[in-house]
């Protein structure tokens, strides 16, 4: 079951976009990932880099 999701998901239009994507935003946020990488705690080191690459660092940065 999950091969043939994966095969239908990677086979969409938007794969390349959402990809795409994700990959600029871990080309400009990559020193602030490293340094969240540091964290010990796995789930705090998850959520911290799900934050940045969500864009709610590049928000909080503004403020």
């Amino acid at each position: 079951m999950v091969p043939s999701v994966l095969f239908v998901f990677l086979n969409l239009a938007n794969y390349n976009v959402l990809k795409n994507e994700l990959d600029e935003r871990v080309k400009k946020y990559h020193d602030v990932i490293l340094i969240a990488s540091l964290i010990e705690n796995v789930n705090i080191r998850g959520r911290a880099i799900e934050y940045i690459i969500a864009g709610e660092y590049e928000k909080s940065e503004k403020n």
